[in-house]
């Protein structure tokens, strides 16, 4: 049985994956889904100096009471699997990316998708990005909680990722269609006919398509494929 750390994206905390979580436990395996500093119930924790380097240390303190892992993230979560992969790379067996960003070294998030910035601009305060309205992610979802902008703002200090990865897109929704089409040649890359939040609408073609990959992940040509 594996053990997989699945880190959300962003407005969540990891109340988002407990329909996957508890279907993946049901098949024995060991399911970790903490919350990022700032969000979910942590929410009271935001500050303007949080951002991505924030998160990567909360799931890098995680992983260390871990070993031989799937680590899986979610839309911004893959801003912070890559910075934790870099960090601590023999606790990990493979990388999922579901529907997720997936930087080189120096990327924020808003390099990767520049439509974002203005999408998410903050509101009243000049640090906290609202949750976007429930029509742009297909789900009405009352416990999404305000992003600190840095998490977007701030490059990403890890590479393309090294260890064995798989890409996930979900097809239903166009956000990271353009990425998935990049990667292609970098990473396999598997789909799901969801929306972008496939932990709530699609849970158990979630869980089951997480537990099906962990033994087909493959190495990606990172050498023929390598950024100047």
């Amino acid at each position: 049985m594996a053990t997989y750390l699945l880190v959300h994206g962003s407005f969540a905390g990891g109340w988002i994956w407990s329909g996957v979580r508890d279907l993946l436990q049901d098949g024995g395996h060991q399911v970790r889904t903490p919350t990022l500093t700032g969000l979910g119930e942590r929410a009271h924790e935001a500050e303007r100096t949080t951002g991505l380097s924030t998160h990567v240390d909360d799931v890098t303190r995680v992983l260390r009471g871990l070993d031989d892992v799937i680590l899986v993230g979610h839309s911004y979560g893959g801003m912070v699997i890559s910075g934790v992969a870099e960090r601590e790379p023999r606790r990990i067996r493979s990388l999922v990316y579901l529907d997720a960003f997936v930087p080189e070294r120096g990327q924020s998030c808003f390099d990767i998708l520049p439509w974002l910035r203005e999408a998410l601009a903050p509101g009243e305060t000049d640090y906290l990005m609202p949750p976007p309205p429930p029509e742009l992610l297909g789900v009405e979802e009352p416990r999404f909680t305000p992003m600190p902008l840095g998490t977007h703002t701030e490059p990403s200090a890890a590479g393309f990722p090294e260890l064995p990865s798989v890409y996930v897109h979900c097809t239903g929704q166009p956000f990271f269609a353009e990425v998935a089409a990049a990667l292609a040649v970098r990473m396999p890359v598997r789909t799901l006919d969801t929306g972008h939040l496939p932990m709530l609408t699609a849970p158990a073609a979630t869980a089951a398509l997480l537990a099906g990959l962990e033994p087909h992940a493959e190495t990606p040509q990172r050498k023929e494929h390598r950024t100047p």
